[in-house]
């Protein structure tokens, strides 16, 4: 039999649950609304820089949209690998003592390549989608499939499991796009170029004489 000073009474207090949950359900709301201010001020800089890059620059525009519509599949899997060696060039810097220092830039070249990536494989996916139901062939349109684009895909990114692989696709697509636009034009200067040497040579081949 335990002695009577080391016995204790201590009454039981039943857990407030409304109280607590009032409390979660108020922490909650406190993190939630920093959340969609910051959601919404990074989808209004997307928008800005997305309608500059379309008012500025019409043609890589024009070459990202036809070549992407051309063969979307092959844009999406081109993509992938671009994005894959894209962020291969950080362990390849980190190799040597001179990339240590060129890091910095490598990483900075990646943030900013991955938020074009981003803003242009949303913008062609829904100019892609919204272009079936009309036809899309003024700035200002493309302005608000761009905005319609970015909200969407902002809001989807929320998503549990399902948002983080709408982004990578998305992120994917448009480094494909930039890589197939970049490839064309390759084949182009190159196409030009054989065809410039050919006509030297023909021109030497009759001249001669």
């Amino acid at each position: 039999v335990a002695a009577a000073d080391r016995v204790h009474f201590a009454e039981l207090v039943r857990p407030d649950y409304v109280g607590e949950a009032g409390r979660t359900a108020e922490n909650v709301v406190r993190g939630f609304w920093p959340i969609v201010w910051g959601t919404l001020a990074w989808v209004a800089v997307l928008v800005v820089v997305g309608a500059v890059l379309i008012a500025l620059m019409p043609r890589l525009r024009q070459s990202l949209e036809t070549n992407a519509a051309a063969r979307p599949f092959r844009t999406f899997w081109i993509g992938i690998l671009t994005f894959a060696s894209t962020l291969g060039l950080v362990p390849v810097a980190a190799l040597s003592i001179i990339g240590i220092f060129v890091l910095p830039f490598v990483l900075l070249y990646i943030a900013i390549a991955s938020i074009l990536a981003y803003l242009t494989g949303a913008y062609l996916v829904g100019l892609r989608v919204l272009g079936a139901f009309g036809t899309i062939d003024t700035n200002l349109k493309r302005l608000g499939v761009l905005a319609v684009a970015i909200v969407v895909a902002a809001g989807l990114g929320f998503v549990p499991i399902l948002g983080w692989l709408l982004s990578l696709a998305l992120l994917s697509y448009g480094f494909g796009a930039f890589a197939v636009a970049t490839i064309a034009r390759w084949q182009r200067k190159d196409a030009l170029r054989v065809a410039a040497a050919s006509g030297g040579v023909a021109g030497n081949a009759v001249d001669p004489a």
